[in-house]
């Protein structure tokens, strides 16, 4: 069986706005991370590979990250929404001072989950 799996941060994690956020991801067998391929939904310019991945978002709002292994037919996902606070911190207290999200026209819902398997062997 391979598998990728999101280590974090968990689905429907709080991400500040301007601070770079770092995406874990695992592979079993291990030596398929280094074929990670991550991506953000609706950002083209925001994408990576491997075992970790760190953009930083700069307006608000809700975003999807894909981790696959295209090859393999292996994806998974995750949702952050990111705020803008006047401190940067991302405290309750901030978030509740937090700049109200830009809206766009993004598709945002989780399509594969945090974790993805195939049968097979690894190549």
């Amino acid at each position: 069986m391979l598998q990728l799996t999101i280590l974090g941060p968990a689905n429907g994690s709080i991400a500040v706005a301007g601070a770079p956020v770092r995406f874990t991801a695992q592979t079993d067998p291990k030596q398929l991370a280094a074929k990670i391929v991550w991506s953000v939904a609706d950002r083209p310019e925001l994408h990576g590979s491997g075992e970790t991945f760190d953009p930083s978002f700069s307006v608000t709002g809700v975003e999807r990250i894909v981790a696959q292994i295209p090859d393999l037919g292996l994806a998974c996902d995750t949702i952050v929404y990111v705020f803008k606070t006047p401190s940067g911190g991302s405290t309750a207290a901030d978030i509740l001072r937090a700049e109200p999200p830009v809206t766009r026209e993004v598709a945002v819902q989780a399509q594969f989950g945090s974790h993805a398997s195939v049968m097979g062997r690894a190549s």
